[in-house]
Order: C-alpha cells, then structure tokens, then sequence
C-alpha cells in the first residue's frame, strides 16, 4: 500500500485480528472496513461485523429486540462463534444463516 508499509499480498498469511490490527493503523481504515476486507477480498467466511448497521437491524428484527448490535454478541458468546454463509436467493440477494451448515431450500 502507500509508503510500502503494508503488503496486501501478505495480508491472506494473517489471522483475522492480526489483519485487522495491520489495517486500522492506517489512517483513515477502521474496524468495519478492515472487516468488510477480510469478508469480500480475502473469502474469510468466519467474519462477523457487529458494527455493520445492517446486520444490526436484521438481528433486531430477528430477536425482536431494541438493541441489535447486543443481540449478536449474545448471540455469538452463546454459541462460541458465528459465521455467515451467503445462499443466492431467487430476488437476487444474500439471506445469512448462522451455523456452518447450510439450511435445505428445497
């Protein structure tokens, strides 16, 4: 990257924290970002952004809740981690599913 003090090419050696911790000391990257990285760049399916709005809102709506971003980390420490696996649906989207095993659509 800038300056040559990240290499992205070593970044897939790299456990997740590590990966993280390396992307948000630069300026301008944060966590969320560092995250979304780790999920789109490097297929690390074993990502869960509890700062991604969006996640938020759906566990909220799930767990019928007030406070989404505590109801997925409840939810995680109860099941010691969480992965989402994206299935393509027919209206073109991603429905997550928590669990590493995928649910039957037939």
């Amino acid at each position: 990257m800038l300056n040559k003090e990240i290499t992205l090419e070593t970044l897939d050696q790299l456990s997740n924290s590590e990966v993280i911790n390396t992307l948000t000391s630069v300026k301008g990257i944060g966590v969320w970002t560092a995250e979304m990285f780790l999920v789109f760049s490097q297929s690390r399916e074993d990502v869960l952004s509890i700062l991604d709005v969006g996640l938020q809102r759906g566990a909220k709506w799930l767990y019928s809740t007030e406070d989404g971003k505590k109801a997925l980390i409840e939810k995680g420490a109860k099941m010691g981690t969480i992965s989402f696996t994206c299935v393509p649906l027919s209206m073109g989207g991603c429905q997550p599913w928590v669990g590493n095993k995928l649910p039957d659509l037939r």
